[in-house]
């Protein structure tokens, strides 16, 4: 949970190039295209999810925070205070504290600034990419060849054979297609409430991890959670952006 190394290798992807994120959102991407940000694409696998739940939250101005606490009296990482003068901190005292300009403490600055500039990026070219959602989402091509790619992420993250494979498409096909449809509907509205789209897009998840966790257990279920990190948390931070929503909790899935 506190790792900072996955925050930044998560905002580098995504800050990749713009054109790869169009690639990506058209659905024509694969692994090789998954730096540039959101999409629903082959991802890689990741650590288990539970170290990583809230790292966005955490990025989003910790530096500041940590350094404002040590100023107030507070060592952020030990908690013992550090005496304040006229003069400044007192050398003995910040030589038992420690220094407040730490790597970690770098790393976060690095992550929030990378996180900012992404959704600078992002906003900047907000007209185009709603355009690639909006005639992507409802083409069946597309659609399928999404599908098939998740349900081969799933197939070699659980070991599935072709007719549990099979059985998985049954169930969860009709639920995906209903999620994607809403959506839809909602980007055909002269003004798109993108914040039933972003809810859209979250029902989706919840309706896979759902499936899973009933064919196949909770165990199966966090792996294949695990898996789907990066692309994710991509999609719902564009999702959100478009909702003129900050990423906190709307990243939780």
């Amino acid at each position: 949970m506190r790792s900072h190394g996955l925050v930044i290798l998560l905002a580098i992807l995504l800050v990749a190039s713009l054109a790869g994120n169009l690639a990506l959102l058209r659905g024509r991407g694969a692994a090789d295209a998954l730096p540039a940000g959101p999409a629903a694409a082959t991802t890689p696998i990741c650590p288990p999810v539970a170290e990583l739940e809230g790292q966005l939250r955490q990025c989003r101005g910790a530096s500041l925070a940590l350094v404002a606490a040590a100023l107030a009296g507070k060592d952020p990482a030990r908690e013992k205070p550090i005496a304040l003068t006229d003069a400044g901190i007192s050398r003995a005292t910040h030589a038992e504290a420690g220094p407040l300009v730490t790597p970690a403490l770098e790393r976060e600055a690095l992550s929030n600034i990378a996180l900012q500039n992404l959704r600078h990026q992002w906003e900047q070219q907000r007209d185009s990419l709603i355009g690639l959602v909006k005639s992507g989402i409802r083409d069946p091509a597309d659609r399928a060849d999404n599908f098939k790619q998740d349900l081969n992420e799933l197939a070699v993250t659980l070991n599935l054979d072709a007719s549990q494979q099979a059985a998985f498409a049954e169930r969860t096909g009709p639920l995906r297609d209903a999620r994607l449809d809403a959506a839809a509907d909602q980007l055909e509205l002269p003004s798109p409430d993108f914040a039933k789209i972003l809810d859209a897009v979250h029902g989706l998840y919840a309706d896979e991890d759902g499936v899973v966790r009933s064919m196949y257990g909770p165990d199966a279920a966090d792996l294949f959670r695990a898996t789907q990190l990066e692309k994710r948390t991509a999609i719902l931070a564009l999702f959100a952006m478009f909702a003129n929503q900050p990423w906190d909790e709307h990243l939780t899935w």
